[in-house]
């Protein structure tokens, strides 16, 4: 159709169309029921939705509760989105759920684990649902404290148990984090308050004990004044002397002990034992009394005469058991003997007095070296109890604050999200929307037979009108023939009616 813009009008558009009517009426009925079958095949989805407020509360501001927006609050808003979606989640709402018996489901299950058998089926049956449950569900924020919960589903009691499950599962799942974060701060605190406790414990147990040996040591030298001291290394003196003396007078009886055969010492020893250490626990009692008392004193008189009667008894033994030795005329020798024996026995006794006087004499002094390094320990020791009683102390108070603010949290936590609009099941489907379908494939079908139309037009290369023709052929027109129509039956009948009057 060539239609110049000085001829245009709406009656030539209009005879167009009529023209193609046909073409016009075929595309907008195909358009319609396009429309029509994608309106009935298309599966029907529902739509449940919550809104969750997120609100700070602050029980301890004050008697009256208190809701403070906070920009926090929009953080925790996008970690629970993403809790929402998350893979863990979407696991525990599948456990929730009666998914598990969705026919579709089980089929694409066991159609994936045919296609890979090599996978553990769980983790496909977990993928799967997972998959799915990502397809109905939706999370977004409105506002900086408020988040919107969606879900969908196939029927409208589908979706709303989905939205309900999700919304319920979220909100208790982030108030137990709280509850958790909080008990574990808590916990923290009591651990913290627990170790200097223990701290303190040992810290008092160290100075208990080195107090008590400081006087456990004095109390054991509480009698060792400065005469004491000297009384003592006067003792030690003669001793070393008495030593010296008596161990030159053995060497020169030597000879007399060395005809004692070995097996009458061995048994000279075995009888004599008991005596022996007789002396010598009697001669270390004497040493520990000369740190209380004097040689007057009658605790040292009596002390020495049991030490000089057990003497006498050890040597009247060694005499009795040297009697076979030297028999006959060696009375002098048997004597010499008894005297050789009996001066071992004091050389032995002589060391042992030595060796306890001068470990007395040292501890004495090393007691008085000691001191000033003493009061420096105590010092110490007391400092440190000191310190740690100030930080257990301390920390039992601000456990009592934590307590008391943990009880508090939870409280808070326990009204921190509040559902603003529950989700509730719906009246009407989403989709599909036939009336919007049928309407919009009307609308298509209409531009798509006009578009047709004026394409049709445009390829038409024929003249359809007197004034086309000198414009296109460039000669005049001579004559025109009008259009001639054919009669129709009726005129034929109307004709020969007439000719039969």
């Amino acid at each position: 159709m060539v239609v110049p813009t000085a001829s245009f009008s709406w009656q030539n558009i209009w005879r167009s169309l009529m023209r193609h009517k046909l073409i016009i009426f075929c595309v907008i009925t195909a358009c319609l029921i396009t429309g029509l079958l994608i309106a009935l095949l298309t599966p029907e989805k529902y739509e449940s939705m919550a809104t969750v407020m997120i609100q700070e509360t602050d029980l301890l501001s004050g008697s009256q509760l208190r809701f403070v927006p906070n920009y926090p609050q929009r953080e925790e808003l996008e970690m629970l989105r993403r809790r929402i979606s998350s893979h863990e989640f979407l696991i525990k709402l599948v456990d929730s759920l009666s998914i598990k018996n969705n026919p579709k489901l089980i089929a694409l299950i066991q159609q994936t684990r045919y296609e890979h058998p090599g996978i553990d089926p769980r983790i496909i049956a977990e993928q799967k649902y997972v998959e799915h449950l990502r397809r109905l569900i939706s999370a977004r924020l409105v506002s900086y404290n408020m988040i919107e919960i969606k879900a969908s589903g196939p029927t409208a009691h589908e979706a709303y148990v989905l939205a309900r499950a999700m919304t319920k599962m979220a909100i208790e799942e982030s108030k137990e984090n709280q509850e958790k974060t909080i008990s574990a701060a808590s916990s923290f605190s009591t651990q913290q308050m627990e170790l200097y406790k223990k701290k303190l414990t040992e810290a008092e147990n160290r100075l208990f004990a080195f107090n008590r040996g400081v006087v456990d040591a004095q109390l054991g030298q509480s009698e060792l004044a400065p005469e004491k001291i000297q009384e003592l290394e006067a003792v030690l003196l003669s001793n070393n002397i008495e030593l010296q003396t008596k161990q030159s007078q053995l060497e020169e009886m030597s000879d007399i002990l060395r005809r004692i055969p070995a097996e009458r010492r061995r048994e000279m020893d075995r009888v004599r034992a008991d005596i022996k250490r007789q002396l010598l626990s009697r001669n270390q009692d004497l040493n520990q009394l000369l740190k209380k008392f004097t040689w007057r004193d009658v605790e040292i008189i009596q002390l020495n005469e049991q030490i000089a009667m057990l003497k006498d008894k050890y040597k009247e033994q060694t005499r009795s058991l040297l009697a076979g030795v030297f028999s006959g005329g060696e009375s002098r020798q048997l004597e010499d003997a008894v005297r050789a024996e009996y001066l071992e026995l004091e050389l032995q006794l002589i060391r042992e007095n030595r060796s306890m006087l001068s470990a007395i004499i040292h501890e004495h002094q090393s007691t008085l070296r000691e001191a000033p390094s003493k009061d420096v320990m105590r010092e110490r020791l007391e400092r440190e109890v000191r310190i740690n009683r100030e930080i257990y102390d301390l920390m039992a108070q601000q456990l009592r604050g934590t307590q008391i603010r943990e009880s508090a949290q939870i409280s808070e936590a326990q009204l921190k999200y509040k559902v603003i609009t529950p989700p509730m099941q719906p009246l009407e489907r989403v989709r599909p929307i036939r009336s919007r379908i049928m309407l919009i494939a009307g609308f298509l079908g209409l531009a798509l037979s006009i578009a047709a139309v004026f394409g049709l037009e445009t390829l038409d290369a024929s003249i359809r009108r007197v004034e086309d023709v000198p414009k296109f052929l460039g000669v005049p027109v001579l004559a025109t023939i009008p259009r001639i129509t054919p009669p129709t039956k009726r005129t034929e009948k109307m004709r020969a009616r007439l000719l039969k009057e």
